[in-house]
């Protein structure tokens, strides 16, 4: 009897070894893989285009979501000097909220791009828009902007009904471009930066 236990002890043994020899070569219970290779480092940008108004969106390996909201000089405010502010209205589907959406309205400055276009936020980080305490509380994700931009008691609201612009429609059907090179860093490509002051003309 205790030399059969011992058998079975030693086949038992013998069996989780090659198990755990296997599972890596396998791929058993292994994470996402790390991007391999320079293709993998290219920052993406996407753009959506609302009359007036531009709204970019820039993901990379090692960049946090960035939103750039343009605003043309061709819209109502467009003569107005250095700069205007960028009412956003950020409505996050949130799951494990009761209502299952939150509203998150914050004020940016929208500085004059300097190809003369119009204007031109800097990256706009997604916990810029919404508090990261927020998100963890209720698990929530972007569902739609809508802006609107206001300069020395004027505005343009879109005739009060806000720039309204739907995260799936920027996904699906927002104009994109890659990097030309690998980004292996936080900073916004610049030729992504060209290619959205490329919409605002």
């Amino acid at each position: 009897m205790n030399s059969l236990c011992l058998r079975m002890n030693v086949w038992w043994w013998l069996s989780i070894t090659v198990l755990v020899c296997l599972a890596p070569a396998q791929g058993w219970g292994a994470g996402p893989a790390a991007p391999t290779g320079p293709e993998a480092y290219r920052q993406e940008a996407k753009v959506l285009v609302k009359g007036p108004v531009v709204l970019g969106l820039v993901s990379g390996y090692y960049l946090q979501q960035q939103y750039i909201v343009g605003y043309k000089k061709s819209g109502v405010l467009g003569d107005s000097s250095d700069h205007v502010d960028v009412y956003l209205r950020t409505v996050l589907d949130a799951p494990l909220a009761s209502g299952r959406e939150l509203v998150v309205e914050r004020m940016f400055p929208v500085y004059r791009e300097w190809h003369g276009t119009g204007y031109l936020t800097s990256g706009i980080g997604t916990f810029a828009l919404y508090d990261y305490s927020t998100h963890l509380r209720y698990a929530c994700s972007i569902k739609r902007i809508e802006a609107a931009f206001t300069v020395n008691g004027r505005w343009d609201s879109n005739m009060n009904r806000n720039y309204v612009f739907d995260m799936e429609d920027l996904r699906r059907s927002g104009e994109t471009a890659k990097s030309k090179e690998p980004i292996y860093g936080s900073s916004i490509a610049v030729d992504l930066w060209d290619f959205i002051v490329g919409r605002m003309r």
